[in-house]
């Protein structure tokens, strides 16, 4: 969790563009990008087998 805010400074977009390594899931052409500052983060632990 933590605070949403899209990108607008250009050279962040096109760094977000050329850097990613994701794909949209509906398809189609996106160019908004959001970045969220982490405040909490949850999950879980996955370690190797022998541990």
């Amino acid at each position: 969790m933590g605070p949403a805010s899209v990108v607008t400074d250009p050279h962040a977009m096109r760094a977000l563009a050329r850097c990613a390594h994701t794909t949209q899931w509906a398809g189609g052409e996106r160019e908004t990008w959001v970045s969220i500052r982490p405040t909490t983060l949850t999950g879980r632990r996955i370690t190797t087998a022998d541990r």
